[in-house]
């Protein structure tokens, strides 16, 4: 009876901790644009996201946001990906957590969320390919809900794909924990229940 037991019990810790993990495409993505004349221009449908310096004395920066709903009972791990199709010289990229209050068809220079905190900074090179960023931080703060980040830099601008390219899309890799739900957890003790009762009947016998 006492190994049944023990079995029971690690089954069920198995069962209430599960990790579980998606490559998350955003929900919204779009980057904005400090030139005076394009302060409330929209570039929701941009085949690219900007991050950084145009003409020197312009500047520009990228949101994405994550349907982190899912993640109620917690997150490991968090790495966003961009793949880069252009970056003249190498870069400092950081990614801040920011509001949810934005979605990509009405974002702006002028009405973007502002960035906070302390940001996950990564050195992106000049050449084309992936970038990613460990975000786990700040997305475990974002658990059950959405996840917002916004990328600057203060070094001319590199070009990454957007979730409207036709290949190579931003993702949010996440691994998480999951719980059973409350049928599946009632079934589960159940049964146990049930080996149980029929495991101290046969010893009574």
């Amino acid at each position: 009876m006492k190994k049944i037991a023990y079995l029971l019990v690690v089954a069920g810790l198995l069962c209430f901790n599960q990790a579980f993990a998606d490559d998350l495409s955003p929900t919204d993505d779009a980057y904005t644009y400090s030139r005076s004349a394009n302060r409330d221009t929209n570039y929701g449908d941009s085949l690219v996201l900007d991050i950084g310096k145009i003409y020197s004395s312009n500047t520009t920066q990228s949101y994405l946001k994550f349907d982190l709903s899912s993640y109620s009972a917690g997150i490991d791990s968090a790495y966003l990906y961009l793949y880069q199709n252009v970056g003249v010289l190498p870069a400092d990229i950081n990614a801040y957590s920011t509001s949810n209050s934005w979605n990509e068809n009405d974002i702006t220079w002028n009405n973007q969320p502002s960035t906070s905190g302390t940001p996950v900074t990564i050195s992106a090179g000049s050449g084309i390919g992936w970038y990613s960023w460990d975000v786990t931080s700040l997305a475990q703060s974002a658990a059950g809900n959405s996840f917002s980040l916004a990328l600057t830099s203060s070094n001319y601008a590199h070009m990454f794909n957007s979730n409207e390219a036709l290949t190579n899309k931003p993702y949010l890799a996440v691994t998480g924990i999951t719980v059973p739900e409350p049928v599946s957890t009632v079934l589960f003790i159940m049964g146990g229940s049930v080996l149980l009762a029929r495991r101290i009947r046969k010893g009574r016998k």
